[in-house]
């Protein structure tokens, strides 16, 4: 029998695997889809960011001061998220395909969040001061305050 942690490891064959069959023969924005949607779906649902966000939070040292505030990283996660749904699902099915993945910029933004440090330099989804501006803007309007 396995032990736990042998059977949660990932194998360089799984990996050759998982990149001959599912990477390798896409373009960067293709490869962007295929990673975040679930496998058998031919869309990016709301709740398929939550893994990347959550890493986010976790990692990015602009968000390190978030670290002890889960209700703000999940109040930040849904803003980040919705930011990304208004402006790249034009038709606003709750759906992001494909095509307006390519259409977008959400690649370059992931790829700016990346490699900088400042998140408020990226203005594009991810600011926390864009974040917190309507977080305060909503929490002005919420008078019965179930936000």
């Amino acid at each position: 029998a396995q032990n736990d942690s042998s059977a949660n490891s990932i194998t360089m064959e799984m990996i050759q695997w998982f990149w001959l069959s599912e990477m390798e023969n896409f373009d960067s924005s293709e490869r962007f889809f295929r990673l975040l949607k679930q496998p058998d779906a031919d869309y990016i649902a709301r709740d398929d960011f939550l893994p990347y966000i959550k890493e986010l939070l976790n990692d990015h040292p602009g968000l390190e001061f978030l670290s002890n505030h889960a209700e703000f990283q999940e109040k930040y996660a849904v803003t980040v998220i919705t930011r990304i749904f208004y402006t790249v699902n034009k038709c606003h099915s709750g759906r992001i395909t494909l095509r307006q993945i390519r259409r977008s910029d959400l690649l370059d933004a992931f790829q700016q969040v990346d490699d900088e440090e400042d998140i408020n330099k990226v203005t594009r989804y991810f600011s926390y001061e864009h974040f917190y501006v309507l977080y305060c803007r909503f929490w002005e309007l919420d008078h019965d305050r179930d936000y």
